[in-house]
């Protein structure tokens, strides 16, 4: 999934926190490189199951290259977790005190 706005760190990390008890058992990776409004370099994201790692920032990524998370899962859980995860960067994108659509 592309994410080419900057996100909500602490919003993505309860959203991921919340994917991850919520899909742990069809969540076998996730990764992600994306941008957040908290600090000027791109963050790296991981979560293996119910785990999610701690966020690493990231100095050497070219500004121009894309930002995306990749979420590999059973087949039959496919649409539970790409709608969770649609609706997580919709939320953790939307400026603080507004609603996601």
């Amino acid at each position: 999934m592309d994410v080419p706005a900057r996100l909500d760190l602490q919003r993505l990390l309860a959203g991921l926190e919340a994917m991850a008890s919520r899909h742990g058992e069809n969540l076998a990776r996730l990764k992600g490189i994306v941008d957040t409004n908290d600090d000027p370099r791109p963050v790296a994201i991981h979560a293996v199951r119910h785990m999610v790692a701690l966020p690493r920032f990231l100095d050497v990524v070219s500004p121009t290259a894309p930002r995306a998370i990749v979420a590999i899962f059973p087949v039959d859980a496919g649409a539970a977790i790409r709608a969770d995860l649609s609706a997580l960067v919709a939320d953790a994108g939307t400026p603080r005190g507004m609603l996601a659509a």
